[in-house]
C-alpha cells in the first residue's frame, strides 16, 4: 500500500505543474494580431531614429493604438512621422489590412536613447497590448 506522504507529494507536484503551465497556454491562446516581425533598417541619428520593419498583419484583429514610448527613469511619448505618406491619407492611427505590411517612421528621440513601439489592439472581444519592437541606440567606443 502506498504511502499517504508519497502521495501528497505527487499530489503537490501535480499543482505546482498545472499551475505553471496556465501562463503559457494562456499566451498560446490569446490573439496575435501580427506576426514575423522583422527589422529592415533602424538608422540613429543624433536626435531622432529612422525605423524600417516588415510584418504580417493578421486578420481578425483592428488596431486601437500605435505608440512609441522613450525608456528611462520616467517613460514619455515620443512624436513620431510616418515617411510612406499613408498618415496624411489614413490618419496617424489607421488599421492596415491583413497581409505583408511595412512600418517606415521617423522618431524624436528627445534625449533618449531606448524606445518600444506598442500596440494595443482588439481581437474580437480581446484587447491585445503588446510591444511591437524595443530598439536601443548602440554605443560605440569613444577613441582614445
Amino acid at each position: 500500500m502506498l504511502n499517504k506522504s508519497f502521495l501528497a507529494s505527487w499530489a503537490m507536484l501535480g499543482v505546482i505543474f498545472v499551475m505553471s503551465a496556465v501562463p503559457i497556454v494562456s499566451l498560446l491562446l490569446e490573439p496575435d494580431p501580427y506576426k514575423d516581425v522583422r527589422e529592415v533598417q533602424v538608422i540613429w541619428k543624433e536626435d531622432a531614429v529612422d525605423i524600417d520593419y516588415y510584418f504580417v498583419k493578421n486578420e481578425g484583429c483592428r488596431l486601437d493604438r500605435f505608440s512609441v514610448v522613450g525608456i528611462g527613469i520616467l517613460p514619455d511619448y515620443l512624436e513620431f512621422k510616418d515617411k510612406t505618406g499613408l498618415e496624411e491619407l489614413q490618419g496617424k492611427q489607421f488599421d492596415r489590412d491583413p497581409g505583408e505590411q511595412g512600418l517606415s517612421i521617423t522618431v524624436l528621440l528627445e534625449g533618449f536613447d531606448i524606445i518600444e513601439l506598442r500596440t494595443i489592439h482588439t481581437c474580437g472581444k480581446d484587447r491585445v497590448s503588446k510591444v511591437f519592437a524595443r530598439l536601443e541606440r548602440p554605443w560605440t567606443k569613444p577613441n582614445p
